[in-house]
């Protein structure tokens, strides 16, 4: 009765098995949904953050924006290279350093002889630079071609400055008034070419550059040897310089052009080494990490979201700009831009995911930054009206409004001021009417010309503070000090 089940259960035993049978197997198929399930986590993750960022088109084309034609000979830097060279070697720069410290608050008469001697020294170094002042262009390196770490070498630029602002206070002692000005105009004038354009580094020495020369600019019109025709002269010489100053825009082109090459490049290896979760990180483990965070894909993406955004109103008098609610950094979008703009909420919210994006990132202070060289201008050029005033009348004027129209047409608006009423601001400083005693040396005396600051807020001229921008003119007990 049985036999035939027996048969049947031989015959199935000895017919060959399929060679994929395995697959169907437990063990397999668990390990298969496990290995499944580790694959498709990190390329989901992956994908996630691609997907999260809508796509932006190009917004700044590097050709156009990262090349300039400028022969050499017309080039400010070809000369600003040539001095740099010809610093002697062995310069004492401590030595120049203290003397333009000292003569801030003593004069010329405590000028070491040292320090004289390197002026002197540097006759040939300070004539070649002062030569590329004189050009209307200056370009360090083309755009395109910078990298992160192709920065303004400040070291000499700031030797030279000294050398220069010794050279004007030198003439200015010794009667030379107008030498005197056109050291002052040089330093100017090479502000201006700092970042003209190139990288944020750069301009923001040109503003550091702007504000030195506008105080030692000020100083220059309070000397009774500089006449009502020198003053005029170089006013109108101060705004022609300003003209010359790169627009918001321009440089945050040229910020954005250098970012995006560095996440075109193995640079941004080197940023994620030292900024970022992946400096723990060993070598052998870098190449998964960042594939399976998209980057540098998103950061690139996220990037360009971002500078579209500040391009969208940077350029527009800070009264006119419109911060998104949020501690965003970022504009609120108007809805007419193109390309269209991401929530500024979002964007931040999806930056902070990014490591890359987020040290990488420009923000609004950018335009800060360059609103109080615009409020150190505006009061550079007022500086030099109020000296005119003092020229014609004798004394100086009790307001800003008294130099309207005759040296004015009106007191210009104050960039930090919150209302369009807010206009300029001038306070008489007295050094003897402070309230308390301090350890801290008095504020010098003087008529400070000046703008409410980030804050917005008339802080009495604390420039010294930086919560107000401005400059100081050194009122007549003062003025020996710095003659």
């Amino acid at each position: 009765m049985n036999e035939p089940a027996a048969i049947d259960d031989a015959e199935a035993t000895l017919k060959p098995r399929s060679r994929f049978a395995f697959l169907l197997r437990p063990w397999f198929l668990v390990a298969l949904t496990i290995c499944t399930v580790l694959v498709a986590i990190p390329l989901g993750y992956r994908s996630s953050r691609l997907i999260a960022v809508p796509p932006i088109a190009e917004i700044v084309d590097r050709e156009t924006e990262g090349r300039i034609d400028i022969e050499p000979e017309q080039n400010a830097f070809t000369f600003y290279k040539r001095a740099w060279k010809l610093i002697p070697s062995g310069f004492d720069s401590e030595v120049v350093d203290e003397a333009v410290d000292l003569l801030e608050t003593e004069g010329w008469d405590k000028v070491s002889p040292e320090a004289r001697n390197a002026l002197d020294q540097c006759e040939e170094t300070l004539a070649e630079w002062k030569r590329g002042t004189d050009l209307e262009r200056g370009l360090r390196v083309q755009v395109a071609d910078l990298d992160w770490m192709n920065s303004m070498d400040s070291t000499s630029a700031e030797i030279l400055y000294r050398l220069a602002r010794l050279s004007s206070a030198q003439a200015l002692h010794e009667g030379r008034s107008e030498e005197a000005w056109q050291w002052l105009r040089a330093v100017l004038r090479f502000s201006r070419h700092l970042g003209n354009p190139g990288f944020a580094y750069d301009r923001f020495l040109g503003v550091s550059y702007h504000a030195k020369a506008g105080e030692s600019i000020a100083k220059w019109a309070a000397h009774d040897d500089v006449s009502a025709e020198q003053l005029e002269a170089a006013l109108i010489e101060v705004r022609d310089i300003d003209r010359l100053t790169v627009s918001n825009s321009q440089g945050l082109k040229s910020s954005y052009l250098v970012t995006m090459r560095v996440l075109s490049t193995g640079d941004w290896l080197d940023v994620s080494r030292s900024h970022s979760v992946a400096s723990d990180l060993p070598d052998q483990l870098l190449g998964p990490y960042f594939f399976v965070t998209a980057e540098p894909e998103v950061s690139r993406m996220l990037l360009r979201h971002c500078y579209a955004n500040l391009l969208s109103q940077c350029d527009r008098p800070r009264w006119e700009r419109s911060l998104a609610a949020s501690a965003t950094g970022l504009f609120q979008p108007t809805g007419t831009e193109s390309p269209e703009l991401l929530d500024p909420a979002m964007l931040v919210y999806l930056q902070q995911r990014s490591e890359l994006a987020n040290v990488l990132s420009p923000s609004v202070s950018f335009c800060d930054y360059f609103d109080s060289e615009r409020s150190r201008q505006i009061a550079l050029e007022l500086c030099l009206s109020v000296e005119l005033f003092r020229r014609h009348h004798g004394r100086y004027p009790e307001t800003l409004e008294a130099l309207v129209p005759e040296f004015v047409d009106e007191v210009p608006r104050d960039v930090f001021g919150p209302t369009s009423a807010d206009r300029m601001l001038m306070i008489r400083r007295e050094t003897e009417l402070l309230d308390e005693p301090s350890e801290e040396p008095p504020p010098p005396a003087g008529l400070i010309i000046y703008s409410r600051g980030g804050n917005g807020i008339d802080d009495a001229g604390a420039i010294e503070l930086l919560n107000d921008v401005g400059l100081r003119i050194p009122l007549p007990q003062a003025k020996a000090k710095v003659e």
